[in-house]
């Protein structure tokens, strides 16, 4: 394949991972990824060449810390960014949460 088709099959890639993205803009989706991986989180945002999630974390308290502070718990939920490379997504799939 040579170099043009190949950018212009990623171009191509890219804006049809990048339209699903904003169709499910602040849904909860699953992103499937070419290395396997799979990721759930609520759309935030999309440019041209990446999705942005916020996917849940858990925490636990680390042995040898201090008593929470102010009767925070010692583990719980919290959220945080996840950047995806549109070139990288295979699929984004709407989830009933």
């Amino acid at each position: 394949m040579s170099y043009r088709k190949y950018m212009k099959a990623m171009n191509t890639h890219n804006q049809q991972m990048m339209k699903m993205c904003k169709k499910h803009a602040n849904q909860y989706v699953q992103c499937n990824m070419m290395d396997g991986k799979v990721y759930e989180g609520y759309v935030e945002k999309v440019d041209k060449q990446n999705v942005y999630l916020i996917v849940e974390i858990q925490y636990k308290k680390k042995s040898g810390q201090e008593r929470p502070y102010m009767g925070f718990p010692e583990h719980g939920l919290g959220f945080q960014r996840l950047i995806l490379p549109l070139h990288l997504l295979t699929a984004v799939s709407l989830i009933n949460y």
